[in-house]
């Protein structure tokens, strides 16, 4: 783990994130719970249940994971930017 103690502007990123992220799991209670209320049971998706996992293996899986997400997210934004910029060239 890096010990190099991160700058002002970097914690208050990780707490505008983690406040974005309780603002999402707020929506997303909400809309849940309005729509088991509209429609029949078992209409909204599950997540697939988690599969067993051999402790020994966790750290490679969750890194690769992680770069997943991360390319993902990468992809995400490039693709948010463009399309709040519609006359940008990047």
């Amino acid at each position: 783990m890096n010990d190099t103690p991160m700058t002002k502007w970097q914690r208050d990123a990780l707490k505008t994130f983690r406040e974005q992220q309780e603002a999402y799991l707020e929506a997303i209670d909400v809309w849940r719970k309005s729509v088991g209320a509209s429609t029949t049971v078992g209409a909204v998706p599950t997540t697939p249940p988690a599969p067993a996992w051999d402790p020994s293996e966790a750290v490679g899986a969750n890194t690769a994971f992680m770069e997943a997400i991360f390319k993902q997210q990468q992809e995400f934004l490039v693709r948010m930017t463009q399309a709040l910029n519609p006359g940008s060239s990047k």
